[in-house]
This record gives structure tokens, C-alpha cells and sequence, in this order.
């Protein structure tokens, strides 16, 4: 069987007809990685149950916080990059602002605790470590449960 015949098959026609969606509303929003932190920030904050072994805690559930998106992306792709009893510090500039970027994914020996978080602030303003506009933390205390290091911190890898 040679190509010409094949081609003639019906079941291998192509349509001739191709179209696509190029320049039609596209699907990427303005402030996509702004949504996407907020939703991490507000499913950690909802990790403080009474009794529970896990603890997360976000300034979202007091305080809306506004950065600009390129900040926003600098946390996730930070958050994507992080290993195991890791911690980054960024600073990033934008509109002649600068941000300081704290991401950790840490296992403390002696508490016995995981810990994974995020804490961004705007080095302009005159505020103290523990005011950060925006935190994103889930602890866990695994002093009763016994887990491995790397179990428990696969308890607090909130990504």
C-alpha cells in the first residue's frame, strides 16, 4: 500500500477546517498568583481546629493584604522550588518598592515540630519581624504522634 492510497482511506481524512481560539478572551487573569497564594493562605488558616495536631495560621483572616503580582508569583515560585528542612529569603523590587520574601519548610529537632510558611513584607515600612502584612503558617507538633521527620513534614507541605 503506498501513501497516495492511505490518504484516500475515509477513516484517515483530516478536515480541512482548522480554527483557533488566538486573540479570544485569554484564560490567564491579571492577578493570578495573587488568587492562588490567597487560596493557600485561607486553606492553612483553616487548618487551627481545637485538639488538632495542626496549627495554620494566615494574616488573611485578619488583615487584606495588596501586593503586586510579580510578588505574588515570586512566593509561589519559591514555594514550588523548596525542599525539606530549607529556607529562602528574596528581595524583589518593584515600583521602586522593595519586598523581602521569607519561605521555610523546616523540621525543628528539639520542639519536635514541622513547620511550613511564608512572610512577606515591604521593606519601606517601619514595622517589626512580627508584623508582617502577610504570613502564611501551618505547624504541626509531633511530640505525641510520632512520626519520622520527613512524615511530619509531609504534614505541613501545604503546596
Amino acid at each position: 500500500m503506498n501513501w497516495f492510497t492511505l490518504l484516500k482511506q475515509p477513516k484517515l481524512r483530516v478536515g480541512s477546517k482548522i480554527t483557533t481560539n488566538l486573540g479570544i478572551e485569554s484564560t490567564n487573569e491579571d492577578n493570578d498568583c495573587e488568587r492562588k497564594v490567597k487560596e493557600i493562605a485561607i486553606k492553612v488558616g483553616n487548618y487551627s481546629k481545637p485538639g488538632s495536631k495542626l496549627d495554620g495560621y494566615s494574616s488573611l483572616d485578619f488583615m487584606p493584604v495588596k501586593f503586586p503580582e510579580e510578588v505574588y508569583c515570586k512566593v509561589l515560585e519559591m514555594l514550588n522550588k523548596i525542599q525539606p528542612n530549607d529556607g529562602q529569603t528574596e528581595f524583589i523590587e518593584v515600583n521602586n518598592i522593595e519586598y523581602n520574601i521569607d519561605v521555610a519548610y523546616l523540621y525543628y529537632q528539639l520542639r519536635k515540630e514541622a513547620s511550613m510558611w511564608v512572610k512577606i513584607h515591604d521593606l519601606d515600612l517601619e514595622i517589626s519581624e512580627y508584623e508582617t502584612p502577610l504570613y502564611i503558617v501551618l505547624d504541626f507538633d509531633n511530640r505525641e504522634a510520632g512520626l519520622s521527620e520527613e512524615e511530619a513534614l509531609k504534614k505541613v507541605d501545604f503546596r
